[in-house]
């Protein structure tokens, strides 16, 4: 009994020592692993982060140091602290640019999701032909903006453009349309409109298509009618879709810039002067570059806001 006590006694320690030795040897070996592999998945995304770093963090942390420096680009820079942040909130044309681009960012956001919604509705229908019609819609998105901006030019001349001739034939007043500060934005909001909606149509179609047929047949069987299914179907699921739409639009919003370059140089009277091409012309006109640079990092900012508070409102109408 007692050799027997000690044998046990004496195999109670080899047994945990055995044991801990290989979960040792184990805990090494997955720590091995587990480095490889973490360096393995660095290795194949340091391509991306390399272009990432160096076309998107380097330019942004660059214009961030240069807006605190004076510079022409020929002289040499000098550092003046926060002249430039604390001369933009005092300059009333950086305020009206800012307006401008709240109220075409708002309207065009506005404008995108709504009709291409709509447009997404009626192409979504698997008949004859469709393809052709999805085609023709989307072809506006495809067409260089400067050639689009000449051509609607033409269409707002105020004496003999098409628009204020369908309007001379109605009987309807005519519209100064690209000449009155009135109207200047609302036409620029118009033509991007235009161009875009059969862009986020297929973002949309693309949604409409992913949605369960059971469910539309479930509510039918309810007793739902063709508004409550969209209302209580539809619009649920394709709402990471709309979200996805609404951030894109209103970074494309921000940055409208070649179709104001060509059609109004920001007039009349600054009524379509908006923040990326006041950042234009100071730096490539008034070669004002430390100025400029504040411009591009209160754009940055102003997105990254808007960024963050769609991503906090969304939890309560994006459904996953």
């Amino acid at each position: 009994m007692k050799n027997q006590l000690t044998d046990s006694n004496y195999a109670i320690p080899r047994s945990s020592s055995l044991t801990k030795g290989r979960e040792k040897t184990g805990a090494k070996r997955r720590r091995t692993i587990f480095t490889v592999e973490n360096i393995s998945g660095w290795l194949f995304i340091l391509p991306a982060f390399i272009l990432l770093a160096v076309f998107w963090l380097y330019p942004i942390g660059y214009s961030f140091y240069l807006s605190f420096f004076d510079w022409d680009m020929l002289s040499t820079p000098q550092f003046i602290g926060i002249e430039h942040y604390d001369a933009l909130l005092n300059d009333p044309a950086f305020v009206k640019s800012m307006m401008n681009t709240f109220y075409y960012t708002t309207f065009y956001v506005i404008g995108v999701v709504v009709l291409g919604l709509i447009l997404a509705l009626l192409v979504n229908d698997n008949i004859k032909g469709i393809s052709l019609y999805r085609t023709l819609l989307f072809s506006p998105h495809i067409t260089p903006i400067i050639a689009v901006s000449i051509v609607w030019m033409s269409l707002y001349d105020v004496d003999d453009g098409l628009f204020n001739q369908i309007l001379r034939a109605l009987g309807l007043p005519e519209s100064a349309w690209l000449s009155s500060p009135d109207t200047v934005l609302l036409s620029l909001i118009i033509m991007g409109l235009w161009k875009a909606i059969g862009y986020y149509m297929m973002f949309f179609l693309a949604g409409l298509q992913s949605v369960p047929h059971h469910l539309f047949e479930a509510g039918k069987l309810d007793g739902a009618n063709r508004m409550q299914l969209f209302r209580y179907i539809t619009l649920p699921f394709i709402s990471p879709v709309t979200f996805f739409v609404v951030i894109v639009a209103i970074i494309e919003a921000f940055q409208t810039f070649d179709q104001i370059a060509v059609m109004t140089q920001g007039g009349p009277s600054n009524s379509s002067n908006v923040l990326v091409y006041m950042l234009y012309r100071h730096a490539f006109q008034f070669f004002n570059i430390g100025y400029a640079s504040a411009i591009a990092i209160i754009i940055f900012l102003f997105l990254i806001a808007f960024t963050i508070v769609q991503y906090v409102i969304s939890r309560k109408w994006v459904h996953h």
